[in-house]
């Protein structure tokens, strides 16, 4: 940053939303190689987001059945204070064969700009390899440490090799802070993520031998 307040521009490169919503001004964003807007970074940002939620209900990779948000005693809600660590469990089914991908979960403030993200393959070697028809459950601890206000929980899976979203959506939960934080400065959740993998249902596999 010393050398931004020098007057020197600075290019800063990366999928890290968080990073480039606390570090940059302004973002130039790319579509298939191609500049598609340049501006205020959390515009930017949710219009990042929005070209693979277009599509989030016509996706043929993964259906999510069911996404919750919980407290350490495994009690749905929604409201914290900060300090506080949430549980955010996302059950989905693979609708194709998928293999080496990752979960992610994000944290997004009301007006788009991207807070935090972490990732299951940077907690845990497991990756999500399943069958058609077979479910796994993704589960994220973080320690809340955020301003009172209103927060976006969002879900993706992606493929580990080349990034592309297998199911993205950036409004899966909403969170309700109260309270001040506990410390000022960048956001870092300490937190924490597990994967827990299924086998397809056998009217799934007997489905499979048929045809």
């Amino acid at each position: 940053m010393k050398f931004a307040r020098n007057g020197t521009t600075l290019v800063f490169v990366s999928h890290n939303l968080a990073a480039v919503s606390t570090l940059c001004k302004t973002a130039l964003l790319l579509k298939q190689g191609e500049p598609v807007y340049h501006g205020d970074v959390c515009t930017a940002v949710a219009k990042y987001y929005s070209f693979y939620e277009e599509n989030n209900n016509l996706s043929k990779d993964i259906e999510v059945t069911e996404a919750t948000l919980e407290g350490v005693d495994a009690r749905p809600r929604d409201v914290f204070e900060p300090g506080e660590t949430a549980v955010f469990k996302v059950t989905f089914r693979a609708l194709t064969d998928i293999s080496q991908a990752h979960a992610c979960m994000y944290i997004q403030g009301r007006d788009g700009q991207a807070l935090f993200d972490t990732a299951t393959s940077r907690h845990t070697d497991a990756r999500i390899t399943l069958r058609k028809g077979a479910c796994a459950t993704a589960i994220f601890r973080v320690r809340l440490n955020l301003r009172a206000d209103v927060f976006r929980v969002g879900f993706s899976i992606s493929s580990e090799f080349d990034e592309y979203f297998l199911y993205c959506n950036m409004s899966v939960k909403q969170l309700v802070m109260t309270g001040d934080r506990k410390a000022n400065g960048f956001v870092h959740l300490n937190p924490t993520a597990e994967l827990i993998m299924g086998e397809p249902a056998e009217s799934e596999l007997h489905a499979a031998a048929t045809v």
